[in-house]
C-alpha cells in the first residue's frame, strides 16, 4: 500500500489522508517516546537507520529489558 509517485493521483483523497495521519501517529509517537527516556537511553537509540516503525518496536521490546 505505498504511495508511488505514478499512481498517487489514483488513489482517493480518504486513503491519501489516512496514510497521512498513520505517519504523522507514527512521529507522534517517537517523540513521545524519546521524551519520556532518560538521556542515556536517548542516545542508545539516536543513529538508527531503520524505518520508523522498525525504530519503535525495538526501543519498545528493549524497555523491558532496561525497565524491570
Amino acid at each position: 500500500n505505498n504511495l508511488f509517485p505514478s499512481n498517487l493521483l489514483l488513489i482517493p483523497h480518504d486513503k491519501k489522508e489516512a496514510y497521512k495521519k498513520r505517519e504523522d501517529d507514527v512521529l507522534d509517537i517517537g517523540y513521545f517516546m524519546l521524551a519520556t527516556m532518560n538521556h542515556e537511553f536517548q542516545k542508545l537509540h539516536e543513529n538508527l537507520k531503520m524505518g520508523q516503525e522498525l525504530a519503535a518496536n525495538l526501543i519498545i521490546q528493549s524497555l523491558s529489558n532496561n525497565y524491570s
